[in-house]
């Protein structure tokens, strides 16, 4: 039986689990977590890991000046689709006003999590 050992991020435990993997590599017993959220975050994180991107886009302001707008998903997703929407957002041109909350880019790769801004510009 193969072993996994990870430190959850559910919450500020930071509890050190380690995770009893069949021959399959599915999650069959995992210990350390203080709590039933860690358990989850475990088996999650064996079988498909997810977390929030956070990056720029690049701002067109009214006056021609352009500066970085600070965005992030709504929600974790996928981590095998974080390079490719690193990429995509990498061409991505945001006209100023942007409000906090404002979808920048809605249903990011089929994941149904958007990208929106972080901060007023």
């Amino acid at each position: 039986m193969d072993t996994r050992k990870l430190v959850c991020t559910v919450c500020p435990n930071s509890c050190g689990i380690t995770v009893e993997l069949n021959e399959k590599a599915e999650a069959v017993r995992v210990l350390g977590n203080k709590c039933p959220r860690g358990e989850a975050f475990a088996r999650q994180e064996i079988t498909c890991p997810v977390r929030v991107i956070t990056s720029t886009a690049l701002l067109r302001c009214e006056d021609g000046r352009e500066a970085l707008l600070p965005v992030r998903s709504s929600e974790a997703f996928a981590l095998s689709k974080h390079a490719r929407a690193m990429e995509l957002l990498r061409h991505v041109t945001v006209r100023s006003p942007v409000r906090m909350g404002d979808i920048i880019i809605r249903n990011l790769l089929d994941t149904g999590v958007d990208l929106i801004a972080s901060c007023d510009s």
